[in-house]
């Protein structure tokens, strides 16, 4: 069901289906940045779901906003979540009131965003969009084997693991995943992560290697440190700084949430750091 100010001009401008349920209703101007939308009962004391939409919300391809609107991609998905919504694509004049949303077109591959492992046996795994874990199986070697029981956030980006036997400091584990995609059925391409239990840092544990302070034309510059230790480390909140002349610390940068793999490189740069093995 649609409501808007006029159902006629709305159903017939984006061409509706007969079978599309659009109704006339009184109406308040929604802004066009952002607004909190909320549906409520008379008596305005139980809440049945409420959107902070954003025009920011829209996909990589809309250029201008005005006249396309935004549709949920599926109804399990949280209604406060970018990533539940998409742009209306052009069939039907970038809206599909009253009727079946138009199909969301999906293709960016999904990755990993991380992980934590917490002591003694569960496992959370991040992922930068909402995940189909219906036929995901996962399994860890070194006697870990697979899970006795997952829990899927609300947003479907997380996953918690929970195995049967407990994950040891000092060991690098090898984790192995198959059947994983995102909704738009994208597979996810990285199947392998190593993991374990990181620890605490300790003066000569990290080093710089090599610095690129005067970067070409087509890269960046960039700064590379080694793990030089047995430990698998999370460097996350680091901060990479320079000295002033007068020995005191420039504010600096804070790092990029990851973990450094024993005797691992790793690159800073203006982007996101990558743990090279």
């Amino acid at each position: 069901m649609a409501f808007c100010s006029n159902a006629e001009t709305v159903r017939n401008f984006h061409a509706c289906p007969t079978e599309s349920n659009t109704v006339t209703t009184t109406w308040t101007t929604l802004n066009n940045e952002s607004s909190t939308l909320v549906l409520t009962n008379s008596a305005k004391d139980t809440i049945y779901d409420e959107l902070n939409y954003n025009v920011k919300w829209h996909s990589a391809w809309v250029t201008s906003p005005k006249g396309i609107a935004l549709e949920r991609n599926s109804s399990d998905l949280p209604t406060q979540n970018s990533a539940s919504w998409h742009s209306a694509i052009s069939t039907g004049n970038f809206g599909t009131p009253g009727y079946k949303n138009s199909e969301f077109m999906d293709v960016e591959v999904p990755a990993w965003n991380g992980f934590a492992l917490i002591e003694p046996n569960i496992l959370n795994l991040f992922f930068t969009e909402a995940m189909d874990f219906s036929n995901a199986t996962f399994s860890v070697d070194n006697n870990i084997g697979i899970p006795l029981s997952q829990a899927i956030s609300a947003d479907k980006s997380t996953i918690e693991l929970t195995f049967g036997s407990n994950f040891e400091k000092g060991k690098i584990y090898n984790l192995e995943t198959t059947g994983l995609m995102d909704l738009g059925g994208n597979a996810l391409m990285l199947t392998q992560k190593s993991i374990g239990i990181t620890e605490k840092i300790a003066v000569g544990d990290l080093i710089f290697n090599e610095v690129m302070f005067e970067n070409p034309l087509n890269s960046l510059e960039y700064l590379e440190i080694y793990n030089s230790s047995n430990k698998l480390l999370d460097v996350s909140g680091l901060v990479f700084t320079t000295r002033k002349t007068d020995g005191s610390l420039n504010t600096g940068a804070v790092m990029w949430p990851y973990v450094q793999m024993p005797n691992c490189f790793g690159i800073i740069t203006g982007a996101l750091p990558k743990a090279i093995l």
